[in-house]
């Protein structure tokens, strides 16, 4: 009886007194058309219009443009993402790289040790043992027998420079790729943010003129506003 009562009631007022109304998911996506709003859906995903076929066409053209935008979004944050992976495996080669570069400061210690012990090698020795003064430690350094210990020194020398030089390099690449996947971070945020396939379009050009992404029709504009909206109370 209740049931039968509220379906009366329900459909007494919609033909009487209808309030068409739009129901939307909590993405804001247009999913049900009805006469009048149904309170399961909170008050929020509820838009109302004054006559059917204006809520039935908002529905109609709020879907094509919500999948239209997800679709758009998808696409570019697929791209992005693929991108951001590329890049941290670049990150993490220089990254090795940088900590394989800092040996150059033991490099240098054992030139140091061969200067100092110079007086007891001979060319063709092929190893020096001698103390590090700074940990106290025995430390085995294998030679070039071809070489002199003065050449053994040199070579050495010559590695740890050449080392710190490349450190320097990688240092500064891993900067930059570190900035560039903050700015790629930062485009897959706005990509989610979009409300708009005109936001996705603007988003597209900043990351082709980047060279992140290469796709026919993003556009850049020359000037990029902020929206504008005006509150109720004007």
């Amino acid at each position: 009886k209740r049931i039968r009562s509220v379906l009366k009631g329900f459909f007494t007022e919609a033909v009487s007194d209808p309030h068409p109304t739009v129901q939307l998911n909590g993405e804001g996506c247009p999913v049900l058309v009805t006469p009048l709003p149904f309170t399961t859906y909170p008050e929020d995903l509820r838009k109302p219009f004054p006559t059917m076929n204006e809520a039935v066409f908002f529905l109609s053209s709020g879907r094509y443009e919500y999948f239209t935008l997800k679709q758009k979004k998808d696409t570019v944050s697929r791209l992005i993402t693929k991108a951001r992976t590329k890049l941290a495996r670049k990150i993490k080669t220089l990254s090795e790289s940088i900590e394989d570069s800092r040996k150059a400061d033991t490099l240098i210690s054992h030139a140091n040790m061969i200067t100092a012990n110079i007086y007891r090698l001979d060319k063709g020795a092929d190893c020096l043992e001698a103390e590090d003064y700074e940990s106290g430690k025995t430390v085995r350094i294998q030679l070039d027998k071809s070489l002199t210990p003065s050449q053994n020194a040199q070579k050495l020398y010559k590695r740890a420079a050449k080392m710190k030089t490349t450190k320097e390099i990688y240092e500064k690449r891993l900067k930059e790729a570190l900035e560039e996947d903050e700015f790629l971070s930062s485009s897959l945020m706005f990509v989610g943010k979009a409300e708009s396939a005109e936001d996705i379009e603007e988003i597209e050009g900043i990351l082709s003129k980047e060279k992140v992404i290469f796709r026919k029709g993003s556009r850049l504009p020359e000037v990029s506003e902020p929206k504008e909206f005006v509150s109720p109370s004007g």
